[in-house]
């Protein structure tokens, strides 16, 4: 199971959250999520008038939290949760609700799992071998999609189980 601080729990803490407020857009749904003060996006910041850390929620965290459910369909541009967003607060049902968004989401840019399987197993038939690392196939796969964000995909990919992958983030196959 992922961390408590990684980018799939606070997925749900996103979409719990725009479950239990009335908002009108993402701003008002990212306050909400800060005025939570939720564990996942805590972190160590300095805090220069005490000269020492503090534990305080980080704002770049929750935007880009915010952001990835937006392009991955799970809330709309109000901050309210999309249908699929609402069926992935089912936690029987969220990994397949997550891994059917990014199918999409890589879909609509012409990148599913069978054209990444395609790559990897190009490169690793090529000599010398070319391992299928993230960086490999966003490059190979020539796409539109920000590498941070492909990055972040494929690894969501792996932690709901649609992809088999090394703990160096080589990934080996994706279920389709």
């Amino acid at each position: 199971m992922p961390s408590e601080f990684s980018l799939y729990r606070k997925i749900q803490v996103v979409l719990e959250t725009a479950r239990g407020v009335n908002v009108t857009s993402l701003v008002e749904l990212r306050r909400e999520i800060i005025l939570q003060r939720a564990p996942n996006f805590l972190t160590k910041q300095y805090d220069k008038e005490h000269d020492s850390f503090v534990q305080e929620v980080s704002r770049r965290g929750v935007r880009r939290t915010v952001n990835i459910c937006g392009t991955l369909r799970l809330i709309d541009e109000r901050g309210d949760l999309s249908e699929a967003g609402r069926r992935a607060l089912r936690r029987t049902v969220f990994d397949r609700i997550l891994t059917e968004q990014i199918h999409k989401c890589l879909e609509d840019n012409r990148l599913g799992p069978t054209m990444l399987n395609a790559i990897i197993a190009k490169g690793l038939r090529s000599n010398p071998v070319v391992m299928p690392t993230t960086a490999e196939l966003w490059e190979e796969a020539k796409t539109e999609v920000p590498l941070l964000l492909f990055s972040q995909m494929l690894t969501l990919l792996a932690q709901c189980g649609s992809a088999d992958s090394s703990q160096r983030k080589i990934y080996l196959h994706f279920k389709e």
